[in-house]
């Protein structure tokens, strides 16, 4: 199923944007005051001095195209979520299924973090750090929130990620959540972020 939605978004765009609106209205229908409440307490239980997590607001987007875009060219590669122009941004956060989260640093948007939520239950995250803010634990809170959002919405945790993609292979294979799932098209690897407490 995740390869035929992958081919789908890769290669027919207007029928992965029609998909992404029915899965986001069954969504809304069925999961979203859940995962309002499971985001509102992880936010509350996660947190780094000095920093703001939060939902993002519409009035953030601006801001949040020009941190993505500031990015190095062979990062935002690898970053394939959606489209980082505002029009784009704004469709995304009125998707009631795709959970659209910042970090800032005295009002400044620093960090970036996503849920995109299918109504299989199944959830895939997403996050960038402003290349001056890293190694400073940001990534790590944002991971926090977006696992245990999922999870204690009993929803199960995925990322896709290309093998090509050093930085982030090496780092997803030192994180003791992760378990590696399978091979997808186009040098792409499956990973799951599984809650050690319980079987996996």
């Amino acid at each position: 199923m995740i390869r035929f939605f992958l081919f789908i978004k890769e290669n027919i765009p207007f029928l992965w944007k029609w998909i992404e609106g029915a899965n986001g209205f069954v969504f809304a229908v069925l999961f979203a005051s859940r995962f309002s409440r499971a985001e509102q307490d992880a936010f509350k239980r996660f947190r780094l001095e000095g920093f703001v997590f939060r939902p993002v607001a519409e009035e953030d987007l601006p801001a949040l195209g020009k941190m993505i875009l500031s990015q190095d060219r062979e990062e935002l590669h690898y970053f394939e979520a959606h489209e980082f122009d505002t029009g784009s941004l704004r469709r995304m956060l009125r998707n009631p299924s795709f959970l659209m989260m910042a970090v800032f640093d005295e009002g400044k948007l620093i960090g970036y973090f996503f849920l995109r939520c299918l109504v299989n239950k199944k959830c895939f995250v997403g996050r960038m750090v402003d290349k001056a803010y890293r190694k400073r634990g940001v990534g790590r809170v944002m991971n926090e929130i977006m696992y245990n959002t999922a999870w204690d919405a009993r929803f199960r945790c995925f990322a896709t990620v290309s093998e090509k993609n050093l930085l982030v292979m090496n780092a997803h294979k030192v994180n003791p959540r992760v378990v590696f799932r399978g091979e997808l098209p186009d040098h792409h690897i499956l990973i799951e972020f599984v809650d050690k407490k319980k079987v996996v």
